[in-house]
């Protein structure tokens, strides 16, 4: 409950300054934002740059990955097993910009993900973490969620709405944990 009143808390400060991120948005901001939150193959578009340096060379399997990430997203299905060749953008994809682009709708969800190697799982999360943090997203869906001032670490980061992002290897415990989502990279 605490989370909560300091969410409203904030928000009031921040309404009440002026400075509500997303509340001065230019109109071609406010499309791009709505077109983003509708599509995923269009936030990962417009998310790209924050993460990458070079420009994305966008193929039609990425609108297949994204497609099915959204059917997945709308419970459409259960489980999605992605199977592309190293270097396909699918760790980006699925472990770094689905989960970032969930939560500006479902920011409550939770996220377990796990690869063969913790530095691997790590640093998607620290990517999704520096997405997240990023001036782009903090202007766009700002309102939406915060990051906990005392859960923000690399392997493990929760927003101030229950949402939560763990990162562990393949063989790690992870009893207690409970997640809406778990990745498998």
């Amino acid at each position: 409950m605490a989370g909560f009143a300091d969410r409203l808390g904030r928000l009031e400060t921040q309404r009440k300054s002026g400075s509500l991120r997303g509340s001065s948005l230019t109109p071609e901001e406010f499309s791009a934002k709505k077109a983003a939150e509708a599509s995923l193959a269009e936030f990962v578009n417009r998310a790209w740059g924050v993460l990458e340096p070079g420009p994305l060379q966008w193929a039609p399997y990425l609108d297949v990955v994204c497609s099915e990430l959204e059917g997945l997203s709308r419970g459409e299905f259960r489980n999605l097993m992605i199977l592309m060749p190293p270097g396909s953008a699918k760790s980006l994809l699925v472990s770094v910009l689905w989960p970032a682009w969930e939560w500006i709708s479902h920011p409550e969800r939770r996220y377990i993900t796990a690869s063969y190697a913790m530095t691997l799982a790590t640093r998607d999360a620290r990517r999704t973490r520096e997405l997240i943090q990023s001036p782009w997203y903090r202007r766009m869906w700002g309102d939406k969620f915060a990051l906990s001032d005392d859960q923000n670490m690399k392997s493990r980061f929760q927003n101030d709405t229950g949402g939560y992002r763990l990162a562990v290897s393949i063989g790690s415990a992870t009893t207690g944990e409970r997640a809406d989502t778990l990745i498998y990279d």
